[in-house]
């Protein structure tokens, strides 16, 4: 059977007829069919890749029985035909139509009067599809067009759920999520075929090329206040210098992690690259700092940050009433850090290099025990770099290290949970006094408002601790003047 063709047929008493069509996945199938009297009622039964859509929408003419379906896979769909009259037999004609993507034009024939046809459109979030649903010979025809999105609700099935319908043989519909949208279109009595035209306009942040260039514009207006601070390090010890570097890659992980939120929302092919960019800039930035913590506890002499007075912290580690600490708080962090830095590496390389091992294996849990274990190795780390400074704070690191191995899985699903990255979209309504839960289906969820925000105070927060490591590093180097490094 093919799309958009009027069959004819008939089915004597008490039997069945099936019919073939191939079909798309997460398409959308249209069956009408039309009898030769009123009284006469035909049964669908549907086998293959998907399931009957549980509202009649959009309505059918009088005469004609209608039926929607969701597909959620590729293959063959029969349809079968069946007559449960006893004694009359049963001329029908019918036909399937198909829902094809929308293109810049589209046209489809309407082989019976007054039934609907359906196409969809992927669009980006906050896309806007701008659809013309053409001319015709007779200006008083009939013709309308309805936008929908398609949800599962438990016990029921799928639904469609209109989103907003046409004017003036003019649809125009702005994406409130990056997914697939269906339209259906619904021609007058005496309209044969459909031509449309369609524009979709894309704001500037959903463009290919926009995130990318973001973070280069801010990766260059940034480079060379870090490369002055770098020039004047020149005659300091290594410990400065690779600190230095250190921020400057930390500031880059944030300025790319901040396009991928942009990217991931507006789903632009730029989302992995900076993914995997953003992640290197971690590796980079976190292995330099504990190397540059390591030279630097080979030099005793530290800065008071209250007075900016040099001490030796080896006879000496109050000033100005207080205790100076050796130790930064940041490494309270430094398990975390290395469990979710391992979780993003392996799971990076299992979704790139080893396709094939994933059927097989269960890549998510082994993601999540080897960031488990990255945490217990990050709580090693900041042992062995700090014993020698403060054994008990050392010892303080290493249980954490333990802890955080032992909570990283369930701090994950959390994480998951609280930001809904990796799950359906989903909405709740109250039908009948209940209140039920309805996915929003082929819909891909944005980064929520709750998780933006805390990433953007993390980063303003990391932003401060770098400007005083950056302000300590060149005082400990000497490269401020003299009067503030003498200072009391």
């Amino acid at each position: 059977m093919t799309s958009d063709t009027l069959y004819e047929d008939s089915l004597p008493p008490n039997s069945t007829k099936s019919y073939v069509i191939q079909v798309l996945e997460k398409a959308v199938l249209i069956v009408c069919v039309t009898t030769n009297t009123r009284e006469a009622r035909l049964e669908l039964a549907f086998e293959g890749p998907g399931s009957r859509i549980a509202v009649a929408f959009p309505p059918f003419p009088e005469d004609v029985q209608g039926f929607l379906y969701y597909l959620n896979g590729s293959g063959e769909a029969e349809i079968a035909f069946m007559n449960l009259q006893a004694e009359n037999s049963v001329d029908y004609r019918f036909f399937m139509d198909l829902s094809e993507p929308l293109e810049a034009s589209n046209s489809k024939n309407v082989p019976l009067d007054g039934c609907p046809v359906a196409f969809h459109i992927d669009l980006k979030k906050d896309d806007d599809l701008s659809m013309d649903l053409g001319s015709h010979p007779n200006p008083d025809s009939r013709i309308e067009a309805e936008a929908y999105v398609l949800y599962f609700i438990s016990l029921r099935g799928h639904v469609v759920r209109l989103l907003t319908e046409s004017s003036n043989k003019h649809l125009r519909l702005t994406s409130d999520l990056a997914g697939r949208y269906y339209v259906i279109v619904k021609p007058g009595d005496d309209v044969e075929s459909l031509s449309l035209a369609n524009i979709v306009s894309s704001p500037a942040w959903n463009q290919e090329w926009f995130w990318l260039a973001a973070s280069i514009v801010s990766i260059i207006a940034l480079s060379p206040w870090f490369m002055i601070k770098l020039r004047k390090l020149r005659n300091a010890e290594k410990s400065a210098k690779y600190t230095l570097i250190s921020d400057y890659f930390s500031v880059l992980m944030l300025i790319l992690f901040s396009s991928v939120i942009g990217s991931y929302n507006s789903r632009t092919p730029t989302l992995l690259p900076l993914f995997y960019l953003s992640t290197l800039s971690s590796i980079l930035s976190l292995g330099i700092q504990v190397y540059a913590v390591h030279l630097g506890r080979m030099n005793p002499i530290g800065i008071c940050p209250h007075c900016l007075r040099e001490l030796n912290l080896e006879k000496t580690s109050f000033c100005c009433g207080r205790k100076i600490k050796r130790i930064s708080s940041v490494w309270y962090l430094a398990p975390l850090a290395f469990g979710f830095l391992f979780l993003i590496v392996v799971s990076s390389l299992f979704s790139s290099f080893l396709g094939s091992w994933l059927e097989s294996a269960q890549p998510i849990t082994t993601s999540l025990w080897i960031g488990a274990g990255g945490g217990a190795i990050g709580g090693i780390v900041a042992w062995a770099v700090n014993k020698a400074a403060d054994k008990r704070k050392a010892w303080i690191f290493m249980i954490l290290g333990v802890v955080s191995a032992c909570v990283f899985p369930w701090l994950v699903a959390f994480l998951i949970v609280f930001t809904g990255l990796f799950l359906p979209v989903v909405e709740y309504e109250i039908y009948g006094g209940i209140i039920r839960r309805v996915v929003r289906v082929n819909t891909q969820p944005t980064v929520p408002f709750g998780a933006v925000f805390s990433f953007a105070v993390l980063a303003m927060a990391l932003c401060y601790l770098l400007l005083r490591q950056v302000r300590m590093t060149a005082l400990k180097s000497g490269e401020l003047p003299k009067r503030k490094q003498n200072q009391s």
